[in-house]
C-alpha cells in the first residue's frame, strides 16, 4: 500500500484521477447503504459502512479538497443518516466541520458549504446544542 503510495505521488495527474476514482466509489457505496439503513436489511447496510468507514471519510476529504462539492452534496444527507442511526451525531459534527474547512475558496461559491453547514446546525440542534446551533443555522443562510 505504501509503495503504490509512493509511485502515485511521483505522478500528480494519476494521483489525482486514482483519488477522484476512490471518492466516486466509496461516496457511491456510503449512498448506496444508507438507502438501506431504514429497511429489513440495516444491520448489513450498517454494517457494510462501518467496515469501510475510513475510506468513506478519505473520499470526502478527497472530494473537498479535489474540489467536487456535486460528489459531497450528493452524499451528504446519507453520512447525516449513518450517523444518526448509531448514534454517533457528535462525530458527524466534527467530520462535517472538518469537511467545511478544506473546502477551497472557490467552492464556497457552490451550494456544497450552505448545506453543510445547514446540516451541521440540524444535527446541533439535535444534540441539545441549541444556540451554536442557530449560529451555525444563520452562517448557513449567509451562503
Amino acid at each position: 500500500r505504501q509503495y503504490a503510495w509512493e509511485r502515485l505521488s511521483r505522478e500528480p495527474a494519476q494521483l489525482a484521477e486514482v483519488e477522484t476514482r476512490h471518492a466516486d466509489y466509496y461516496l457511491a457505496l456510503l449512498r448506496a447503504a444508507s438507502e438501506q439503513l431504514d429497511g429489513s436489511e440495516a444491520l448489513a447496510a450498517q454494517e457494510a459502512i462501518t467496515q469501510e468507514m475510513d475510506n468513506v471519510r478519505a473520499a470526502w476529504r478527497q472530494a473537498a479538497q479535489r474540489p467536487h462539492p456535486g460528489l459531497l452534496l450528493q452524499s451528504l444527507d446519507s453520512l447525516v443518516c449513518y450517523y444518526q442511526h448509531i448514534g454517533r451525531s457528535r462525530d458527524c459534527l466534527s467530520l462535517l466541520h472538518e469537511i467545511y474547512e478544506l473546502l477551497p475558496t472557490p467552492t464556497r461559491a457552490s451550494q456544497a458549504p450552505g448545506r453543510l453547514l445547514a446540516a451541521r446546525a440540524r444535527l446541533l440542534a439535535l444534540t441539545g446544542r441549541f444556540d451554536e446551533g442557530l449560529q451555525v443555522a444563520e452562517a448557513a443562510l449567509g451562503q
